[in-house]
């Protein structure tokens, strides 16, 4: 790709959240794209093969536990060619469906420092996480006590932090310390200075989102629709006022229990009406989410979740790529 100068011409390509805009010319130079538009003046061979473009995504949290148990298996007895196996179906996937950056979690993996990438996870940015890494730890807020905690995450350079996907794992951490989870970190002087993820915050008070709305610059919570409604637990991470009355980052996660992370931005929008059981879920129409953070090259970017995701899972008109240098990275025939 990196040697390539050619024009893609006729496609189709999502410039704003109504229009998809048809018949665009995509100038790449030396395998860098140059030019996205209808102005754009041709270099090189032309390319005509009815083509989509559509912005890079990003799937901020896999499980690989979800992934096997989707695919009927367990991670109790895995060895590392197993996990190898695992990740390989996963990058296989989420390039499939159009994500270049994908978070996973190696639970039950004695030695995961020693898991090597396989070839196919070349084509997308992949990192690793683990409860044994000291770069970037995940945390099962049920599996571990207070004081194991703090030390846990006085040591992580970054954290990824299972929070509450039911009501019994805040409720019985209160009764430990007096203090649900956030209020107790807070309190510690935990939650400044390093990235904060926090994973299935479905449970949370108003103290909470205050709390987090003051460390929102190394903050973000990351939501799994389809994990919460696989959970029947009933709760919902309050996405409405997370992201449009505290203004903290808000980014989609699949688990692993869906291969499309488009599905969950639909899933995202459709369990938000029912909960709030109104139309507020527009608002987050306005919403700047970090879906995609970034790129291969670590270009930055951003998207915005759009209403049209309703009407149709894979309709790209649900994503609008908000870059100065839009990145279409994913290219596939369309019907």
């Amino acid at each position: 790709m990196k040697s390539i100068t050619a024009t893609l011409t006729n496609v189709a390509a999502l410039f704003n959240g109504e229009n998809i805009v048809r018949g665009v010319r995509i100038v790449i130079s030396s395998g860098v794209i140059e030019c996205i538009g209808l102005q754009c003046i041709s270099k090189g061979r032309a390319i005509d093969k009815k083509l989509v473009a559509t912005p890079s995504l990003s799937d901020s949290y896999i499980s690989l536990s979800d992934v096997a148990n989707r695919l009927g298996l367990t991670t109790d007895n895995l060895s590392n060619n197993d996990y190898v196996k695992l990740l390989k179906i996963v990058c296989l996937e989420e390039f499939a469906y159009g994500v270049t950056e994908a978070t996973v979690e190696l639970e039950h993996a004695a030695n995961w420092s020693l898991i090597d990438l396989p070839k196919e996870c070349r084509r997308i940015y992949i990192k690793l996480i683990s409860s044994k890494s000291t770069k970037a730890r995940a945390i099962d807020l049920d599996l571990v006590e207070p004081s194991e905690l703090i030390e846990l995450i006085s040591n992580a350079g970054e954290v990824y932090l299972k929070l509450s996907l039911t009501k019994s794992t805040p409720i019985l951490f209160r009764r430990k310390t007096g203090q649900w989870p956030l209020e107790f970190l807070n309190e510690k002087g935990l939650l400044n200075g390093r990235p904060f993820k926090l994973v299935y915050a479905n449970y949370i008070t108003s103290r909470e989102m205050e709390i987090i709305s003051r460390y929102s610059s190394n903050i973000e919570v990351l939501v799994s629709p389809s994990k919460t409604m696989a959970s029947k637990a009933g709760g919902f991470a309050p996405v409405y006022e997370l992201a449009v009355r505290h203004g903290v980052r808000v980014r989609l996660s699949s688990s692993g229990l869906t291969k499309n992370i488009l599905n969950e931005v639909r899933e995202l929008l459709l369990l938000t009406k029912y909960v709030y059981q109104d139309d507020r879920f527009e608002a987050l129409m306005a919403l700047k989410t970090s879906i995609a953070n970034k790129v291969l090259e670590g270009e930055a970017t951003s998207m915005n979740l759009y209403r049209e995701c309703v009407d149709s899972i894979d309709t790209i008109k649900c994503l609008i790529m908000n870059s100065p240098k839009p990145s279409m990275k994913l290219l596939r025939p369309r019907p």
